[in-house]
């Protein structure tokens, strides 16, 4: 079996800061055809470090990559009922005007609508 090369991922959204540079973990596999760790870092050194790809494409990984609704989130969400739990709760007052400040409506970010 092959070893799949290194990558990268960036987070791209809209209208939020981006980031100028990401960080990868590389780690040294123990099978025997397994690359070693020297030549996925002389990989990603020969990265090309402008954009290569096209609004297009930028615009079909944000969609493939859109997840909004689909699962029920942890933390502060309106639709919680019963007693708290370590990983959900109802949403305060306090929580949501935090998230407006980021742009975030709870009933319409912060609920699952689908699966």
């Amino acid at each position: 079996m092959t070893e799949a090369p290194p990558r990268i991922r960036i987070v791209l959204v809209e209208d939020h800061f981006l980031p100028r540079f990401a960080v990868t973990t590389l780690i040294q596999e123990t099978s025997p055809d397994a690359r070693a760790v020297e030549d996925k870092r002389a990989e990603l050194a020969a990265t090309p470090s402008e954009v290569v790809l096209s609004a297009d494409e930028v615009s079909q990984l944000r969609e493939i990559g859109d997840n909004t609704g689909s699962m029920t989130l942890k933390g502060g969400v309106p639709d919680h009922a019963g007693e708290e739990r370590p990983d959900r709760w109802a949403l305060t007052p306090e929580l949501a005007a935090a998230g407006e400040r980021w742009g975030i409506e709870a009933e319409r970010d912060l609920v699952a609508v689908s699966g």
